[in-house]
């Protein structure tokens, strides 16, 4: 049965819409755990994993004034490294 599961859609892929793209630099506490929320509700590349209350606080209180892209978030110490950076851009721009 996981051998099928992993080809075929057992259940309908989620409903809700991705959330619109907010700049991280100028987004608020809320909108930023508003996105993080989504990717882990919906289990996007193991964002499931973090602690999103924490990385939602860490990247809020960050100084993101020299910030030319999301490349500084992995450094944040928040459970967000290299490897999710490409799906945060599906939520957040510069």
């Amino acid at each position: 049965m996981d051998a099928l599961a992993k080809g075929f859609f057992l259940s309908p892929p989620p409903s809700e819409p991705t959330p619109k793209i907010v700049s991280i630099k100028s987004a608020s506490r809320d909108e930023i755990f508003a996105r993080l929320s989504y990717l882990s509700k919906f289990q996007i590349d193991s964002f499931e994993a973090i602690d999103i209350e924490n990385s939602s606080d860490v990247i809020f209180s960050a100084s993101k004034g020299r910030w030319r892209s999301l490349n500084p978030i992995s450094k944040l110490e928040c459970g967000i490294d290299t490897t999710k950076i490409k799906t945060l851009k599906k939520v957040f721009s510069i």
